[in-house]
């Protein structure tokens, strides 16, 4: 039952579409990765997603999490950690929760960094790295990041987009 759990939030994350498609999709996906967390409590690339898809539901307008989400994304990302402290990934989402935590930079910066760690290759955290040395606004050391991404992976897309507004 969880490898279906697993291609049922697979098929789900790569057919969002519209907003409405998109918020259906969401609510799916998460019963689909609680499903697999219940099933295989011991997960860490479910507790991982899930932490991703607290970590997209809970930003608001502003950019900042919600609050109550905030808490639940933090959580499962640890609990992903805990369980596999080699998944680069799960950093990666650690770095997202506190980046969307106003104020928060040294701390996403760290989760990001232990990443890069764990898999030097890594351009979206890198990439990552750099929106979060943008939102800082410190623009010269956010353009060198995003370089870097480039030079290593050219088609990064959160790369190319931010460089291209500096």
């Amino acid at each position: 039952r969880a490898a279906l759990a697993h291609r049922r939030w697979a098929g789900l994350s790569a057919a969002r579409g519209g907003m409405r498609e998109a918020e259906v999709a969401l609510g799916d996906a998460k019963i689909a990765l609680r499903t697999v967390i219940a099933l295989e409590p011991e997960d860490a690339v479910a507790h991982m997603n899930l932490a991703a898809l607290w970590v997209e539901e809970g930003v608001s307008v502003e950019g900042a999490m919600v609050d109550d989400v905030a808490v639940r994304a933090l959580k499962t990302a640890l609990r992903s950690i805990e369980l596999n402290p080699q998944n680069e990934g799960a950093y990666k989402v650690l770095g997202d929760v506190h980046l969307s935590l106003r104020g928060a930079y040294a701390e996403a910066i760290a989760a990001y960094e232990k990443a890069l760690s764990i898999d030097p290759h890594y351009a979206d955290a890198r990439a990552m790295v750099g929106v979060t040395y943008l939102k800082m606004g410190d623009e010269d050391e956010a353009r060198t990041v995003f370089e870097q991404v480039l030079r290593d992976d050219p088609t990064n897309e959160t790369a190319q987009q931010n460089l291209s507004q500096l």
